[in-house]
């Protein structure tokens, strides 16, 4: 019975039926149990007629149905304007490239001038006289070499000490006891903060010890 079934829907067909008795129609006659699956295939396969239809609704509007929804041409990878206007959008591209990058060297120019008048008032050229007493930054990785000041706690700067000299324009040379002997007495500006004298300002000295072995 399952076989006339699929007779009657294939006789409008053009096609040759055979049938394959036994283990060799097993995928068929399982395919045949399933109610409903035979009709998906015929619904999945585009009907001639209906190309036809496609192409004479095209052909009458003078173009595609996409372009008749969204009032445009479907974006390819393919460019389909002429040449004309591919000079013409060309020209247009660099035109309003070139403006981005304009615009984008005034606002780094902006800023930049910005962060410049920033930092010019936040940062001020320390100028020490002769006599002025400065204190010494120590390095928290060198400072346990150097001045064998040890431990995360302590002072990261150390002493005042006198300025004898100013050498060029950002350096001073420090007078500095005789247990640094083998240290070097000029120092860079940076390294150096201003001390303001205060009677009741009492400082208490450690002894700092200086590694020989180093040549600074």
């Amino acid at each position: 019975m399952r076989q006339r079934r699929w007779i009657e829907f294939l006789k409008d067909y053009d096609c040759e039926i055979q049938y394959e008795p036994g283990k060799a129609n097993v995928v068929a006659d399982a395919l045949s149990w399933q109610p409903g699956k035979g009709m998906i295939l015929a619904y999945l396969q585009v009907q001639p007629y209906v190309i036809d239809e496609v192409k004479g609704e095209q052909a009458s509007i003078g173009v595609t149905p996409f372009e008749a929804l969204y009032g445009r041409r479907c974006r390819l990878p393919i460019h389909w304007e002429e040449p004309g206007d591919k000079r013409i959008l060309g020209s247009e591209i660099v035109k309003e490239t070139t403006e981005k990058i304009k615009l984008v060297h005034e606002n780094l120019r902006v800023a930049r001038s910005r962060q410049k008048s920033y930092a010019d008032q936040r940062r001020s050229a320390l100028k020490f006289d002769e006599g002025d007493f400065v204190f010494l930054k120590v390095s928290p990785s060198k400072g346990t070499t150097r001045f064998r000041v040890k431990g995360k706690l302590k002072p990261r700067f150390i002493d005042p000490f006198e300025v004898l000299e100013r050498i060029g324009e950002v350096a001073y040379r420090l007078a500095l006891p005789p247990s640094f002997t083998e240290v070097h007495d000029m120092f860079y500006v940076s390294m150096l903060r201003k001390y303001v004298h205060d009677p009741t300002h009492v400082i208490e000295f450690e002894p700092l010890e200086i590694d020989k072995d180093l040549a600074t």
